[in-house]
């Protein structure tokens, strides 16, 4: 069939219209029937297995065994591509999960290397980190170091300034006479005070800082003699006037005259006259008479630093005003604290 001997079986005879015979076979591998001529069939080559050798057999008996035969073998056929098949899906599913358990373990090395490099890079910017706060900390070390020795420094110059200044005869703290500031002193100058920031025009303050070699802050005392435009200007200030002024300005305040000190006036004589609060310097023109030794002054009794008092003088702003002394010198001059910091000197 087909140019080709397929193994069949006849299951009928047929007698065709022509009056030819015709075979009806039906294959044994594939079970399909088909209608051929006589002619286009044989009978079959069998083998038959004799315990240790196969021989030919052509009768129709051993066709029938035959046929039973490549019935079993056919079953086995079926039932081994099942099993085949069955091998075949198994090692299918084998490859699928031992594909799966490479790709498992791919990504787990990948995650694995990922998780390293992530570590590594934390790492590294854990030791950057960390030497940017040691550089930091260095830094600031430095910075810090380089604060304290500008601070001694300075200490050990302001500590100089203040020695110099000392030998001189000024120190932080101690009462100077210096002229007014040229402010105050403009200020005045509308009011009658001619001249009180020129050099010669003593007032009384406090040196409170040296600035430099060369500058020092005084902060004068400004009490009702004073012109009203100079009180007016220290009032602005917050009570107490605070300058720079330059240290070759200052001296310090002098002693009290000596109990003879008038019968020692003659003409031509240097002093300093007492006017507007300060003291300007003069100059003996003329000596008339024996004058007498002024009076010692005492300061009022009972006052004493600590102590309250009320202010009576009634050409002053303060009239009747309260407040604390601070201190009281020797010549009379009494200072009076106020609230706001204010400081005053009365006789």
């Amino acid at each position: 069939f087909e140019d080709g001997w397929w193994q069949a079986v006849l299951t009928a005879s047929e007698t065709a219209e022509d009056g030819k015979a015709v075979l009806v076979v039906q294959t044994v591998y594939h079970n399909q029937t088909h209608r051929i001529a006589p002619g286009e069939v044989r009978p079959c080559l069998l083998w038959h297995w004799r315990c240790d050798r196969w021989e030919r057999a052509w009768t129709l008996g051993a066709l029938d065994t035959h046929y039973a035969m490549l019935l079993d073998d056919e079953d086995r056929r079926v039932h081994g591509m099942d099993v085949r098949e069955k091998k075949a899906l198994e090692l299918q599913a084998r490859r699928a999960a031992k594909q799966e358990e490479v790709e498992g373990k791919r990504r787990l090395k990948e995650e694995e290397k990922e998780a390293r490099r992530r570590a590594k890079e934390a790492e590294e910017r854990a030791r950057r980190e960390a030497r940017e706060a040691a550089e930091e900390e260095r830094k600031r070390k430095r910075d810090d170091d380089a604060a304290d020795r500008q601070r001694q420094k300075a200490e050990a110059q302001a500590q100089a300034w203040r020695a110099a200044l000392a030998r001189k005869g000024l120190r932080v703290g101690a009462q100077v006479e210096a002229p007014l500031p040229p402010e105050a002193a403009a200020a005045a100058d509308g009011c009658g005070g001619e001249g009180l920031g020129t050099v010669g025009w003593w007032y009384s303050g406090t040196l409170v800082e040296v600035v430099d070699a060369a500058s020092v802050v005084v902060a004068f005392r400004l009490d009702d003699e004073m012109p009203a435009a100079a009180r007016n200007a220290a009032a602005a200030a917050g009570g107490e006037l605070r300058v720079v002024l330059m240290a070759e300005l200052l001296r310090p305040q002098p002693p009290p005259p000596p109990d003879d000190f008038a019968s020692q006036l003659a003409q031509g004589v240097a002093l300093e006259l007492r006017r507007d609060g300060g003291w300007v310097e003069v100059e003996a023109l003329e000596v008339r008479g024996k004058a007498a030794p002024p009076p010692a002054t005492e300061p009022p009794r009972g006052l004493s630093a600590g102590g309250r008092v009320r202010i009576a003088k009634p050409d002053s702003d303060r009239d009747g005003a309260e407040g604390s002394v601070e201190a009281v010198s020797s010549n009379g001059w009494v200072t009076v604290a106020f609230e706001g910091e204010e400081r005053r000197n009365f006789r």
